[in-house]
């Protein structure tokens, strides 16, 4: 039965030799059960059961080109390392890593948490950084908001139910008033309140911002920072999605102040003018066959439909996506287009699994031993025959 400790001893093994089907490691008591419950080849996990094995791990990292994601999670990971400096020489050599996950980490100042965090500036090669229940005090911000400024091709960044409060946030906003790339903010579960939606809207103001995803659930927002934020998106042109889910304090007034942004401008008796891009959807409510309606939403709205999504049941959903099409002719007009587009759907599946299209040859029967033996008799009176007219010629 494989254990922890040997799981771990494989993975150190793969890392070793580069293995190119390797690109996640998870570190810490509960991801190594996680990946051993997965069993997928591009995850491998580490237990540390002393300092010599995370020296060793580091010194292996350092040489990997293969890997991409570090996940490290467990409340007790300093108890069970002691030194790590051979670990977190091997990080800053490494190049390969892009996406840092932290969960149930200690960042204080001189933690095993902020020495990872630190070991990331050296080359400054992060995209991704998470962290999720995190200790963010004492020094904790502003080591995640140096390596921040010192990561600037970051697209994602989560710190998630950390107990993040407004002013603790100020740091990292204004680290991400500088990532140009940054497209996804992922906040939830923290304490930011109105102070903490000043700070974003000052970062959704600036003509540099690049987000299009901002999450803020479970954030201790009303109804005035639910404004703050709206009056923001008014100098925003990037954002597409924010979400405010389990902000309970949020009434119909908070609420309301997003109105303008999404309908646009409103008249004197409280009514809104909706935008072109609405109008003609609304007016499609009208109609008795919902069914219909949504399908000529689709149609009018998605121009091209992707099949990869159904790929992984092979040809088994092929028919449900013919048939959809086939009914789509009732309710729209441009029957040749809705043909084409069903060609084009029956394509792609024929392209991704072009031998489930082509009738596959017959077998051929092998020859039994009378056959052969046959065959061989025939082939040999053949040859004694054009032998013999060789001798008397």
């Amino acid at each position: 039965m494989e254990t922890p400790q040997s799981f771990s001893r494989e993975t150190t093994r793969r890392i070793r030799q580069n293995d190119f089907t390797l690109t996640t490691l998870k570190i810490g008591t509960c991801n190594v059960f996680f990946a051993m419950e997965i069993r997928g080849r591009q995850v491998g996990g580490f237990v540390p059961s002393d300092s010599a094995d995370l020296a060793e791990l580091g010194r292996h990292l350092a040489n990997n080109t293969h890997l991409n994601r570090l996940e490290l999670s467990d409340q007790y990971f300093h108890v069970l390392c002691g030194t790590i400096k051979e670990f977190i020489r091997g990080i800053k050599l490494n190049s390969s890593v892009h996406d840092l996950r932290l969960a149930c980490c200690n960042l204080t100042e001189g933690s095993i948490g902020c020495e990872i965090l630190s070991a990331f500036r050296h080359k400054g090669n992060l995209t991704k950084i998470s962290l999720q229940e995190c200790n963010l005090d004492n020094g904790g911000v502003q080591c995640l908001a140096s390596t921040l400024q010192n990561c600037p091709n970051i697209k994602y960044i989560s710190i998630t139910e950390s107990g993040l409060s407004a002013e603790q946030l100020l740091k990292p906003a204004g680290a991400a008033r500088v990532l140009d790339q940054l497209k996804t903010l992922e906040l939830s579960g923290n304490h930011i309140g109105r102070d903490g939606c000043e700070a974003l809207a000052t970062l959704l103001r600036d003509p540099k911002c690049s987000l299009i995803t901002l999450c803020l659930g479970e954030n201790d927002i009303d109804d005035n920072s639910a404004i703050v934020l709206a009056n923001a998106l008014d100098k925003n042109n990037t954002l597409r999605k924010l979400y405010l889910d389990h902000n309970t304090e949020i009434t119909n007034i908070g609420w309301g102040a997003f109105c303008h942004v999404i309908f646009g401008e409103y008249f004197a008796d409280g009514t809104f003018a909706l935008p072109g891009n609405l109008s003609h959807l609304v007016e499609m409510n009208k109609g008795t066959d919902k069914k219909q309606i949504a399908m000529e939403k689709i149609l009018r709205n998605h121009p091209y439909f992707d099949m990869k999504p159904f790929f992984e049941w092979n040809l088994g959903t092929l028919p449900f996506v013919v048939g959809w099409f086939d009914q789509a002719k009732v309710c729209h007009e441009d029957t040749a287009s809705i043909d084409a587009r069903k060609l084009d759907s029956i394509f792609q599946f024929a392209r991704a699994m072009p031998m489930m299209f082509v009738k596959a040859p017959p077998k051929k029967t092998p020859l039994s031993m009378g056959q052969w033996l046959s065959a061989a008799v025939a082939i040999l009176s053949f040859l004694l025959y054009v032998a013999r007219d060789y001798v008397q010629g």
